[in-house]
């Protein structure tokens, strides 16, 4: 892990990604249609969000470990 993210950060960047996705659910449906609130979009944004964080809470090298 990372000694440069603190757990307040790291909580901080996860609540503000999901909150945003229910905070702004009805402006995105609306324009960019409602796919990326289905099953599908949502799996997705899982997949995405699971690597962003994944990226900041462990150190640059991570991805040869896989």
């Amino acid at each position: 892990f990372r000694d440069d993210v603190t757990p307040l950060e790291l909580h901080w960047h996860i609540s503000a990604m999901s909150f945003f996705n229910v905070s702004n659910r009805a402006t995105f449906s609306r324009i960019f249609g409602h796919d990326l609130f289905d099953a599908r979009g949502q799996d997705a944004l899982k997949r995405h969000m699971v690597e962003m964080v994944v990226g900041l809470a462990l150190k640059r090298d991570w991805r040869r470990l896989r």
